[in-house]
């Protein structure tokens, strides 16, 4: 019955003091990251807060930075390696998966070996020079 519900932790009610603040710790950081945010100037020179825990992916075209957040599209100068830096400081687990793509782990439906399925259903394509590195990271998140 454990696996028909959207639960944060596991615990046997004989270990449930045990682990009960370890439980309301974890559970007070993702409410805090869920709040969390950043503040970005688009193209338009306009400064936008956006809460990170909206952020679905990012896109490099050309010379511009597109942030796929919510249901609208941000355009930005920086690179996604600026946005890789300045997303992962501040506590948005987000992982590279092409030269050109950054994907919020947190909104990754499905991984597959040529592309990651996100919750908009957009398909991302995973280069073979990144692979490996998608799936430790991920992995790695996943166990935190």
């Amino acid at each position: 019955d454990v696996y028909r519900v959207n639960h944060s932790f596991f615990v046997l009610k004989s270990e449930l003091e045990r682990y009960l603040p370890e439980i309301i710790s974890g559970y007070q950081k993702r409410e805090q990251q869920k709040q969390k945010m950043i503040l970005i100037q688009n193209l338009q020179k306009q400064s936008v807060v956006l809460k990170l825990s909206q952020i679905i992916y990012c896109e490099r075209e050309l010379r511009k930075t597109k942030i796929y957040y919510k249901d609208v599209v941000i355009e930005v100068k920086d690179s996604i390696a600026e946005l890789e830096e300045l997303l992962w400081k501040e506590g948005c687990p987000v992982c590279r998966c092409h030269n050109s793509f950054l994907v919020n782990m947190a909104k990754i439906e499905k991984l597959d070996v040529t592309e990651i399925q996100m919750i908009d259903k957009r398909r991302i394509p995973v280069s073979r020079a990144y692979r490996h590195k998608v799936q430790e990271k991920l992995a790695e998140w996943l166990t935190k």
